[in-house]
């Protein structure tokens, strides 16, 4: 006869509510490639004109982990494959297509003593030099303590999202683990997240997000392959001298694939 103890870890394997541990486990030679691609549609009074404002980015970045201490990366190699804004114009379908200043860059990022250094951001600006952190991405969403379907936890905004320019921006996300099964061949951790922020932007704007979001996280390293959230953003403040206030929606989308570095595959065995 089983034990009680026994029969409850059945029921629990049997039933996916074992509590597991999410944390992110990086290793020299990772190679992750980033995609990222988010939406606003705002409808903007601007000095009590009515403006019509579509803006659209694109990140895509592959970044090669060169050092790891104490679970955390501490030297990474990133590359700025694409990083570009489309806008169309007031009183046009028009897209004005820009480049931002990390556009086609490699940039490697060192950490020590509590401080990063950069090689290959000479002449960019400081706005854009604050959005060049290591250890900041969606593996800031992993709860501390080991958690079962159902349960939840929170953080706070500022360690895990960036902004564009304006670097990192305040706030709070609520999270719940939905689930853990397979996806794509790996077990994954399926996480639930409301999604509240507010910074401010390049222009000067107060920004403010609200987002239902999906996570999708590997259980054995912590990376997070997938995210996709919708919601609502809320401008307003003074602009180069124009009163601005708007509202729309604001859409998310982000997929991650982590390889290893050609250098660094191990070895076949024979």
């Amino acid at each position: 006869m089983l034990s009680l103890h026994a029969l409850a870890v059945v029921v629990a394997l049997a039933t996916g509510d074992e509590k597991i541990t999410l944390k992110s486990r990086p290793e020299v030679g990772d190679r992750i490639v980033k995609t990222m691609t988010s939406t606003s549609d705002l409808d903007l009074d601007v000095n009590g004109m009515a403006i019509k404002s579509t803006v659209t980015t694109s990140r895509r970045t592959t970044e090669d982990v060169l050092a790891v201490q104490n679970g955390e990366k501490t030297k990474v190699r990133r590359h700025y494959e694409e990083s570009v804004r489309s806008q169309t114009m007031p009183g046009s379908d028009a897209l004005r297509r820009t480049e931002d200043p990390v556009h086609g860059r490699t940039i490697t990022l060192t950490l020590k003593d509590g401080k990063t250094s950069l090689e290959g951001a000479d002449g960019l600006d400081d706005a854009t030099l604050a959005t060049l952190r290591l250890g900041v991405g969606y593996e800031k969403l992993l709860p501390s303590n080991p958690v079962a379907p159902g349960d939840r936890w929170q953080h706070k905004g500022d360690d895990f999202f960036e902004s564009g320019r304006a670097g990192g921006m305040d706030g709070t996300a609520d999270l719940t683990l939905k689930s853990v099964e397979p996806v794509g061949g790996e077990r994954c951790a399926k996480i639930a997240a409301k999604i509240h922020l507010t910074g401010t932007n390049e222009k000067g704007l107060t920004v403010t997000i609200d987002l239902d979001a999906d996570l999708v996280v590997t259980v054995e390293r912590g990376y997070a392959v997938s995210f996709a959230g919708s919601g609502k953003m809320h401008v307003e403040g003074d602009a180069s001298g124009a009163s601005v206030r708007g509202d729309g929606p604001v859409k998310f989308d982000g997929t991650a694939k982590v390889e290893r570095t050609p250098e660094s595959a191990p070895a076949k065995r024979s």
